[in-house]
């Protein structure tokens, strides 16, 4: 006899700690459900998933759905993008310097190089190679998860970015309130990730581009990341569907890995950049006031 159909699961929301969550849908084997009070979405994991596995090499080269074909290749594309989301943070300290950086999830030292002419950098990565060439780079990146000890090494913080990170995270809030928590007051923090609730992801539901677990944990609406982030403390400034300028031959190699057809050849023509705007990401930028 086949098993019942589960619809229901049973654990504390990130949120609002609500225990209740309905299946929406099974996507490459998981379970993807939403919170009965808040609506967060979130992806639920067997116990002892290790996801710091799924960040290997083979994250930046090519071997995960979710990664990069090469991520050394798109280094030019991906530093003029980085420079001008640096630009959108830097009205908001005019006149003040010294001021410190945190980028989680900074890869390989990209997002630092544009940072860094501004602002007093450090990073923090999962993929011991990112490390590396980010510290040859001169950048100070620690590896591993954000804990009390990196931060007692940083000290006090101005600014945090998390670009595309946030939704790999097991348990956002305690990072985003460890980051209140250790930032001075005026800062910054910048969030930049998908929005489940947008026209895309209600179109395309489970085949929506960023529903890719068990790399993605987390699937924000803008309500629900912005509940987040005032939860842990902070202040909404902005919110925006941000345009982006992404390398060519990974919008084809992404495409090319979720439908099976893959085009070797285009997915190297990364010296090309292409602006891009699916209004199917939010961009969040708050403050500690």
């Amino acid at each position: 006899m086949t098993p019942p159909e589960i619809t229901e699961y049973k654990f504390k929301c990130n949120i609002c700690e609500n225990d209740t969550h309905k299946l929406l849908y099974v996507k490459r084997g998981f379970p993807i459900t939403k919170c009965t009070k808040c609506g967060l979405v979130s992806t639920v994991l067997p116990n002892e998933f290790d996801t710091h596995k799924i960040y290997d090499d083979t994250y930046f080269h090519g071997g995960q759905i979710d990664g990069y074909s090469d991520y050394k290749s798109t280094e030019k594309i991906l530093k003029a993008e980085f420079h001008s989301v640096v630009k959108t943070l830097l009205p908001y300290f005019k006149g003040k310097t010294n001021l410190k950086l945190l980028e989680i999830g900074s890869a390989y030292g990209y997002f630092l190089d544009e940072a860094s002419k501004y602002f007093d950098c450090y990073g923090i990565e999962i993929n011991q190679e990112g490390v590396d060439l980010s510290n040859k780079r001169g950048h100070k990146v620690f590896q591993g998860e954000l804990t009390d000890t990196v931060l007692k090494q940083t000290g006090k913080l101005d600014v945090v970015v998390m670009l595309d990170v946030i939704e790999h995270l097991t348990d956002p809030y305690a990072i985003i309130k460890k980051l209140y928590d250790h930032m001075n007051p005026g800062g910054i923090i910048l969030i930049v990730t998908g929005n489940h609730d947008s026209m895309l992801s209600n179109l395309m539901a489970h085949n929506w581009r960023l529903m890719t677990p068990p790399q993605h944990t987390f699937f924000f609406s803008v309500k629900t990341l912005k509940a987040l982030v005032k939860k842990a403390g902070f202040e909404i400034r902005s919110s925006l569907a941000p345009w982006k300028t992404i390398p060519l031959g990974l919008a084809f190699y992404q495409i090319g890995s979720r439908t099976g057809i893959r085009i070797k050849s285009l997915e190297k023509i990364n010296s090309v950049g292409v602006p891009v705007n699916l209004f199917d990401t939010v961009r969040i930028i708050a403050e500690k006031v």
